[in-house]
């Protein structure tokens, strides 16, 4: 049986909140010149096919659910704002026929799984969301499907073959499948999500003008991927990207942000720009490909299959590292250019650099590799404080570095090869550093070319495999050189110690050299100066020794025989110390060492004056129960020679007891202390400066008024008179009428 809205031309049918047909429709639901119109939000529900031969049907925002087929052949479907559900429920093969006509929203949904097939393009205006059953595009005609909102795949299969999806919302998949070797394009122009983890695109394009897609999750792409409009972003979740194809940047933006990008392809950019942030680029197919950066650096570039070629199209600049995992990278006939921010890792895999020039900021690891020099410059640069290190025995043909201050270290035992020219320059005062990454353990160099080399600090350098290197201007050779040409600082004659003035010191002096012998400024340098009290002790410059002091004084701006000194405190008093002295240059080059100089410590004294207006304050005749303070200070002066710390007690009287607190009571008296620049107020004494019969240390919170003044930290040779201020509140009452006296005791301690 069929229900059928059957008419003749120009027939209405209203099917409204009033209007029911079965919950369950035996048969098909037909409409042949007729016009049928679903108003309020109903349901309706068709357990066979929905037929349009001709006419109208008008959804409106109804749910229209489908148990089989859909043909439009003739007639119009106005979708509207509805959603259409197709539900099958025997599990058998369907078919969509649209005729041109869109859908709202779509919603694939058959517990049976059953399988729709097009029969011409599919669109959406809305969503498309498959739960269960099979959506298929037709293996042979590879109909297009159109979807103008979002896409959300939580179950069954999409089968897309070689047609064209295009989405203009967002993508979310969580399970069931997708297989498509066709073009996905994204179309947007408003801020979309995709969330994919598990499926695989199959040629995947971007183009949207004023659209953005963040990923959601890891992107698969078994074909190629292609920017041409928008933005493209992993998202601050750094989700990975892996395309099995090239990737063709034409337009738009990327962010890779902190994603790790595998390319089995090639990279043409053109138009896009390229935010690399801190993300990882690996190319890792097969046969031959080539990189087009397009101006737009690389932050970590990868190099990693031993089936692939990649050829250089353009420049290449990465802001971190450049690795050579296994395959080719070469530079091409065009010898493009590389500049590296970081480290060049050659682990493994070819490396041909033809004619190219290379800079170099960070590290080069070589090997076990192939590297073909050609004929290029490998220029190492960077920061005048920058390290460059590099690993593994290499040929280069130019090799450079001309950053003054910058440090060029070499793996202990390797041999680096200049087969042509060889250029180290560093500056006057702030030379190139060339050394070992082990002190006192060689490294090689050959240079079997010619060499340009001035201004360096070379250490543990063994160049006897080559020509002589030659720096007479401005070398040095801080330590273990071979074959080097250079000079070092001269060492100090004329060390001398005497007993210093303060309690365990003593004071050196001594004529500063030059950087080189005895020319040239000391910038950046250090005065290493070693003592101990024992005679035998062998002196070090680079370590010290058991029973033995190092100081370093950091200097700079220091003239050629210019009078330098420093005091050397903590000392034990009395004893008697031995001291040998070397100067170091900026960049690690040690003279030889000094005389020696020999002297015993100043011995420590503690002292305490007492001055002022009087050591001996008169209150006067006072009445009972007031509180009154001093009006002249007494001063307390450090006359010994180390730093001090006081502390202070006071006594009760013949007729009084001394109290903690106010208020007082009958015979018994507060008296109050404090240090202060300037006369304080009554107020201003607080409960931690009242005197007790026993020492009360003075420090932040005794004897002071707001910390201006305290009995801490007494220098004796700066700042170290202290003002002594009294307060005192009397009996409530007196016994006596006779005049009392109280004695304040002031002790000095060694500060620590």
């Amino acid at each position: 049986m069929k229900n059928k809205a059957a008419a003749q031309s120009l027939a209405t049918i209203l099917l409204g909140l009033a209007f029911f047909l079965p919950a369950t429709a035996r048969g098909s639901f037909d409409i042949n010149n007729a016009t049928v119109t679903l108003t309020g939000t109903p349901t309706l529900s068709v357990s066979s096919d929905v037929v349009i031969t001709n006419g109208l049907l008008a959804a409106n925002t109804a749910q229209i659910v489908v148990g089989s087929t859909w043909t439009i052949s003739g007639g119009t479907f106005s979708a509207g704002y509805s959603t259409v559900t197709f539900v099958g429920g025997t599990g058998g093969s369907y078919h969509i026929q649209t005729q041109g006509n869109s859908f709202a929203n779509v919603i694939f949904n058959d517990p049976k799984v059953g399988s729709w097939v097009q029969k011409d393009t599919f669109t959406a205006n809305g969503n498309l969301t498959l739960t269960s059953g099979v959506l298929d595009t037709d293996t042979n005609n590879n109909y297009a499907v159109n979807i103008a909102s979002n896409v959300l795949i939580n179950g069954g299969s999409f089968n897309a073959y070689r047609s064209t999806v295009t989405v203009s919302g967002s993508w979310t998949f969580t399970s069931g499948s997708f297989g498509g070797s066709g073009l996905q394009l994204f179309n947007a122009t408003s801020p979309e999500a995709i969330s994919a983890p598990t499926m695989s695109f199959g040629t995947l394009q971007f183009n949207g003008m004023g659209g953005s897609w963040t990923l959601g999750a890891k992107l698969i792409v078994s074909n190629t991927l292609t920017l041409t409009a928008g933005t493209l972003d992993s998202s601050s979740g750094n989700n990975e990207i892996v395309v099995s194809s090239s990737v063709f940047l034409n337009g738009g933006t990327f962010n890779l942000n902190a994603s790790t990008m595998n390319v089995q392809g090639s990279w043409i950019l053109t138009g896009t720009t390229f935010n690399a942030d801190t993300s990882t680029v690996t190319f890792n197919g097969a046969g031959g490909n080539v990189i087009i950066p397009g101006g737009q650096p690389f932050n970590f570039l990868n190099i990693n299959s031993s089936a692939g070629t990649w050829y250089l199209g353009a420049p290449l600049t990465t802001n971190a590292g450049l690795t050579v995992s296994s395959g080719t990278f070469d530079t091409s006939s065009s010898n493009y250019g590389i500049t590296v921010s970081s480290d060049v890792n050659i682990a493994s895999g070819v490396f041909n650099l033809n004619t190219s020039t290379v800079a170099v900021s960070g590290n080069w690891i070589f090997g076990p590799a192939t590297f073909n020099s050609g004929t290029s410059t490998v220029t190492f640069q960077g920061a005048s404080t920058s390290t460059s290190t590099l690993m593994g025995s290499t040929t280069f043909y130019n090799l450079a570095s001309t950053v003054a201050g910058k440090t060029f270290q070499f793996a202990v035992g390797s041999t680096q090869t200049v087969s042509n020219l060889l250029t180290l320059t560093g500056a006057s005062g702030n030379l190139l550093v060339v050394k070992s990454t082990s002190s006192g353990t060689q490294w090689y160099l050959k240079d079997a070319g010619t060499n340009a080399v001035s201004f360096v600090s070379a250490r543990d350098s063994n160049a006897s495999p080559g020509a002589e290197i030659n720096d007479a201007n401005g070398g040095v050779g801080v330590s273990n050189n071979v074959n080097w040409d250079f000079a070092s600082p001269a060492a100090v004659t004329n060390l001398s110690a005497l007993t210093g003035t303060r309690g365990g010191s003593i004071n050196l002096t001594w004529t500063a050299p030059g950087d080189q012998g005895s020319v040239g400024v000391l910038n950046n340098s250090t005065f290493t100066i070693q003592y101990t009290t024992v005679s035998t002790t062998v002196f070090s410059p680079t370590s010290t020794p058991a029973n033995a002091f190092t100081v370093q004084l950091a200097t700079t701006g220091v003239n050629p025989a210019t009078t330098e000194g420093y005091g050397v405190t903590g000392l034990t008093a009395g004893s008697t110390y031995y001291f040998r002295l070397w100067t170091v240059e900026n960049l690690g080059n040690i003279s030889g060492v000094s005389n020696g100089a020999t002297t015993w410590a100043q011995i420590y004294v503690l002292s305490i004056n007492l001055s002022g207006a009087t050591t001996f304050y008169d209150f006067g005749l006072i009445a009972p129960a007031i509180s009154t303070n001093s009006a002249n200070a007494v001063a307390v002066t450090n006359d010994g020679n180390v730093t001090e710390n006081y502390s202070m007690d006071a006594s009760s009287t013949t007729d009084w007891t001394l109290g903690a607190s106010t208020p007082t009571s009958t015979n018994v008296f507060v008296l109050m202390g404090a240090f202060h620049n300037v006369q304080p107020s009554t107020s201003s004494f607080t409960l931690g400066d009242v005197y007790t019969a026993s020492l009360v240390a003075a420090d932040a919170s005794h004897f002071t008024i707001d910390g201006t003044e305290t009995g801490l930290d007494i220098d004796p040779f700066s700042n170290s008179t202290r003002h002594l201020w009294f307060r005192l509140d009397t009996p409530t009452q007196s016994s006596s009428a006779n005049k009392e006296t109280s004695s304040v005791t002031i002790q000095a301690t060694q500060s620590p």
